[in-house]
């Protein structure tokens, strides 16, 4: 019997095609029923289906933010769809802020817990538990969702820190819920692009740049960790 296909989810500025041996088949998200089209730089918005040593693999480049004015459910539409593909396991990547000092960019971390910021429990579980924890990271710990997308000021950093989580960014929660209601297994890994609270100022551009440079890196960790699941 042969692997159920793997679906993965790129962050900002991850080029993560060169994952696929062979590209099948190519859906823009526009062209999938109730996905909406993503606006933000580095997110690519596309499906690709292709195989990955002989194995199925749904490629989803780029995501949908709550912060852009989408719901929660049309932000975890990708999930719905590679679900609908057969996908069993959805490996989300995520471009993150670095907490906690050890931490620097381009730091890979296997996310063992998603929390929610505390003013936006309402919506979702505060925490969610991927069901798999991937080895071959820099780091495990605790990614801290906060709605985005203006970066957090220096007193939310502080108060993050110290809640112990190791990242933080601005996607995964409404997508780990769909997994869960899906029953789909679920795993996170972050990426640093930059240290929170530092003196330099944050930017976009930078981040996309960070993960340009992690990109081979990235890939070469799913690579290395695809065929144990």
């Amino acid at each position: 019997m042969s692997a159920a296909p793997i679906g993965v989810v790129s962050g900002s500025g991850m080029a993560l095609e060169r994952l696929l041996d062979t590209v099948e088949a190519e859906l823009p998200f526009g062209q999938v029923p109730g996905m909406p089209t993503t606006h933000v730089a580095g997110h690519g918005g596309t499906f690709l289906r292709g195989t990955h040593g002989g194995r199925p693999l749904f490629l989803q480049c780029g995501r949908i933010h709550l912060y852009e004015g989408y719901s929660p459910a049309e932000v975890a539409r990708g999930v719905d769809v590679m679900a609908g593909w057969g996908a069993g396991t959805v490996i989300f990547l995520n471009a993150v802020g670095g907490l906690q000092p050890h931490l620097k960019p381009g730091d890979l971390v296997a996310c063992d817990e998603v929390w929610a910021w505390p003013f936006l429990r309402h919506a979702f579980p505060p925490v969610q538990r991927p069901d798999l924890v991937l080895p071959g990271c820099d780091h495990t710990g605790a990614c801290v969702w906060m709605h985005g997308p203006c970066y957090e000021t220096r007193a939310e950093v502080g108060l993050l820190r110290r809640s112990g989580a190791a990242v933080v960014g601005m996607s995964l929660v409404a997508e780990l819920a769909r997994c869960r209601e899906l029953g789909l297994r679920s795993a996170v890994v972050c990426c640093v692009a930059n240290q929170c609270g530092g003196s330099e100022p944050l930017s976009h551009t930078h981040v996309l740049e960070n993960m340009h440079a992690a990109a081979a890196r990235i890939r070469a960790c799913i690579s290395a960790t695809l065929p144990a699941i």
